[in-house]
């Protein structure tokens, strides 16, 4: 009887941990793995959707920037004139630049303009002469000048002979199209804010 009743034990200890496996089984399929499951796609639906926020906040933050130039250098860069004047003014403003004391201008020339449907790049090419620290005092100006937006190519050279160097430069200025010409202000600055990810 003893040893029926140590088989019987057995069994039932068998029986109970195949119910307990089978029990876990259940349990870890049909309820655990599903909220796992369900936790790791909210937590990737939450971190996507942290990251589009702080994407959208760094927008906002270059359109609040976009929007502080703007209105500061909005009536600077706007072109309302023809661009044979803009591109005057924009010469006569690089020659009065370029013109320090001990340097000359060598060569003066616009280059072709850049168009776009909002807005056009006036380049131009000047090469002066002078002293090293001139010619890098007349970079250094040219980077920070209101009227260059921009610095295309820089070219340094001495002079057979003397002391001084030759430094050919092409630089650019963007101006906004005008409203006579291309619709209001906004149309402008939507285009500036969509070529910066905005």
């Amino acid at each position: 009887m003893t040893l029926k009743s140590n088989l019987n034990s057995r069994q039932n200890v068998l029986v109970l941990l195949t119910a307990a496996f089978l029990l876990t089984a259940v349990i870890v399929n049909y309820y655990l793995l599903p909220l796992y499951d369900r936790f790791v796609s909210v937590r990737l639906i939450v971190n996507a959707k942290a990251h589009k926020e702080a994407r959208l906040a760094r927008n906002l933050k270059v359109r609040e920037i976009v929007d502080e130039q703007f209105d500061k250098y909005g009536g600077q860069i706007e072109q309302a004139e023809s661009d044979q004047i803009a591109m005057s003014n924009f010469l006569r403003g690089v020659e009065t630049a370029a013109r320090y004391p001990g340097m000359r201008i060598v060569n003066l020339k616009p280059l072709p303009v850049i168009s776009e449907p909002t807005h056009q790049f006036l380049r131009v090419q000047v090469s002066v002469e002078g002293k090293l620290e001139d010619v890098i005092r007349l970079v250094s100006s040219t980077g920070r000048a209101r009227t260059v937006t921009g610095l295309e190519s820089f070219s340094l050279r001495g002079v057979q002979g003397t002391s001084r160097v030759e430094c050919t430069l092409k630089m650019r200025t963007v101006r906004l199209m005008s409203q006579s010409r291309h619709g209001p202000h906004a149309d402008s600055r939507q285009e500036l804010l969509t070529r910066n990810g905005g």
